[in-house]
């Protein structure tokens, strides 16, 4: 079972990130600047690190899916320990994940789960 979360807030903090990829270890953001990606990357990188500055990295991918018949790159962090899918199989869940989380209103805070990587026969919850 793998899950993704689509946030689609304007203002987003560092905790919330860590708190989302310790529990569902892929977080999609919707609705970011990519100037603020990056500094929010850095920020929740630095409060996952332990008082030795030992921890997992963040990390950010802009996978290319398609809505719509049309292009979209998207803002994604992945827990570089717990997140376990390669490239392909991380584009497919968000590309289902946003298609879902578009499906179902573009809810602020969306939780995808999906049982199967391949042909991703999907369980997704809005919270």
């Amino acid at each position: 079972m793998y899950q993704a979360v689509v946030l689609n807030h304007t203002v987003i903090d560092a905790e919330t990130i860590v708190d989302e990829l310790n529990t569902h270890h892929v977080v999609v953001l919707n609705s970011i600047m990519d100037e603020t990606v990056g500094l929010l990357r850095k920020q929740a990188q630095e409060k996952m690190k332990n008082w030795r500055g030992k921890g997992p990295d963040i990390y950010y991918y802009q996978p290319r899916i398609t809505i719509d018949d049309e292009p979209w790159w998207i803002a994604t962090f992945m827990h570089s320990t717990k997140h376990t899918l390669d490239i392909n199989e991380t584009t497919r869940l968000v590309q289902r994940a946003v298609e879902i989380w578009r499906l179902r209103g573009s809810a602020e805070r969306f939780l995808y789960t999906n049982r199967v990587t391949r042909g991703l026969s999907d369980c997704a919850t809005s919270c």
